[in-house]
């Protein structure tokens, strides 16, 4: 196992977005350091998600029994990695996603389920969910995070929050000494539970379902509106823009901010001529959402 190169490693004392040579070969390192549990690298993934199943299953190897499997994700249109895990006790697929994204939390799992399902045919109905877990601060840290989510899953421990920026700091620090050292030791302070269910350890978000198409129209009652730009990615510095306390009503003459006007001239000035276009995501209040694009937000804008 080739340790990460030195441009690699700088990147995560310089809090800038990691690669997967950092996440490839702490998974390795994990790997070695766990029991009953299987890592795979970011590449599997990526064949399931770009070539299918079969081509998958190639390079899917199982030399000895597991119970819990551990599948980083980098997902490109948002420049963004996140976890993938399924406890075959337990039946049970999760994504542990330090910016929580709904749809692409959805489709992953959709996909990791319909790998297992045909290269464990024999095994039964998986259910599937997005984990409860700590959110980064800022547009750069999905890496260290989700390589923290997976180190404390490996140990079956508890994933601790992660309360401010020094934390996430000393948590950069840490999976460099550790991939320099080549020496795995907890990322936190909690402690390994066998006794709990997966899902009690690890409990769901609220509000979350696989079917990740947005609703024909909003619901008629009250809601908070915020935005997030898909075409925006989670690298930029930038948090989305949120309006948390206007309302969407009947009687309010401008329910959309200014803040989130200003984020959909950005996101028609980024897509203007451009082939392949992103969709523009209203996030509402009890989990619904819509997804609109340049003319549908041109409209917004004329009418507000």
């Amino acid at each position: 196992m080739e340790s990460p190169s030195a441009e690699s490693l700088s990147k995560l004392l310089l809090g800038a977005w990691i690669d997967n040579d950092v996440i490839n070969t702490y998974c390795q390192l994990l790997q070695q350091h766990s029991v009953d549990v299987k890592i795979v690298d970011s590449f599997l993934f990526s064949k399931l998600r770009f070539h299918g199943v079969e081509r998958a299953r190639n390079s899917f190897k199982v030399t000895a029994a597991f119970n819990l499997l551990l599948v980083p994700v980098h997902c490109p249109t948002r420049q963004h990695w996140f976890l993938l895990a399924a406890s075959f006790s337990d039946r049970r697929i999760a994504c542990f996603d330090s910016a929580l994204h709904h749809e692409s939390a959805s489709q992953a799992l959709s996909v990791l389920k319909d790998f297992l399902l045909r290269v464990f045919p024999k095994s039964s109905e998986w259910n599937v969910y997005a984990a409860r877990t700590p959110q980064q601060l800022n547009g750069h840290d999905c890496g260290p995070y989700t390589l923290y989510f997976a180190e404390s899953l490996a140990r079956r421990a508890p994933i601790d929050p992660i309360s401010d920026t020094v934390r996430a700091q000393k948590l950069r620090i840490q999976l460099k000494d550790q991939l320099v050292t080549r020496q795995i030791l907890p990322l936190a302070t909690s402690r390994t539970d066998l006794n709990r269910p997966f899902a009690f350890m690890y409990p769901p978000v609220p509000n979350f379902s696989l079917s990740y198409y947005p609703p024909s129209s909003p619901p008629a009652a009250p809601m908070c509106l915020e935005v997030i730009d898909l075409s925006s990615p989670c690298s930029q510095d930038s948090s989305p823009p949120t309006c948390d306390k206007e309302v969407l009503s009947g009687t309010d003459p401008d329910p959309i901010s200014p803040e989130v006007k200003e984020a959909m001239r950005r996101y028609l000035n980024r897509t203007e001529g451009k082939k392949r276009l992103y969709p523009f995501r209203l996030n509402f209040r009890r989990g619904k959402f819509q997804r609109i694009y340049p003319d549908e937000v041109k409209r917004l804008l004329e009418r507000n």
